[in-house]
């Protein structure tokens, strides 16, 4: 008799400890959490938003490069047991982020923009979303 499997929203702090291994006492809690997610008894719920943070904290405070967070981020993400808000748009990001040399966050907004009934964006930073393949203007041309 299997019961249904709890599902849990999940922060930064837990994706990072996966990927980065550190610090050792609160990855050997992830572990077991991580533990009971693959014999189905948990869920992870990772919102979309939590992507964006793990991308800045593992570039800016871990010195990852794009590549590896993106490699590392997939897996996560298309791993049993994980449900991942948004997972398409996450995972064009994430492609964009890394083919096109643009910030994550700017990627993802592209990739919301591109499959909304606005695809419009408005920015200053015209460098990165012309790379993304979306209309966008700066705020006093809107």
């Amino acid at each position: 008799m299997s019961s249904t499997p709890i599902t849990v929203w999940v922060d930064s702090n837990i994706i990072l400890r996966i990927i980065t291994g550190d610090p050792p006492k609160m990855v050997t809690e992830v572990q077991q959490l991580t533990n009971r997610v693959d014999r189905g008894e948990v869920i992870l719920k990772i919102p979309s938003i939590v992507i964006a943070e793990c991308c800045w904290v593992l570039e800016s405070y871990y010195g990852y490069r794009p590549p590896a967070i993106a490699d590392a981020i997939r897996k996560i993400v298309n791993a049993k047991g994980i449900d991942t808000e948004e997972k398409n748009l996450v995972l064009v990001a994430l492609d964009d982020y890394v083919n096109e040399y643009v910030d994550y966050i700017d990627a993802f907004i592209a990739a919301k923009a591109q499959n909304s009934p606005h695809p419009h964006v408005t920015t200053w930073n015209e460098k990165h979303f012309k790379r993304l393949r979306v209309q966008h203007t700066k705020p006093h041309h809107v």
